[in-house]
């Protein structure tokens, strides 16, 4: 597997940190959200687990997205992102 270069990290990072205010904005936290989303807290906590080495599918980013109203224009249209 080919290494993560200093952008990807920094990406992943953002992805993780903009899933996280978006839990927040919504009032959940990690185990309300995988209750209401029927998704296992583990995974969830892996989207948003700085340590964690994975990164976060477009897939995934997109069900979050479907889950919240919003689309994956708006969850990358955010400051972080720029």
């Amino acid at each position: 597997m080919a290494q993560l270069t200093r952008e990807d990290i920094e990406l992943k990072s953002k992805i993780k940190i903009r899933i996280k205010n978006l839990l927040n904005e919504k009032g959940f936290n990690q185990s309300s959200y995988a209750l209401e989303s029927d998704t296992d807290r583990q995974s969830v906590n892996r989207w948003v687990n700085e340590n964690n080495i994975r990164g976060t599918s477009i897939y995934t980013i997109n069900k979050f997205c479907k889950i919240f109203k919003i689309t994956l224009t708006e969850f990358f249209n955010d400051p972080l992102f720029n």
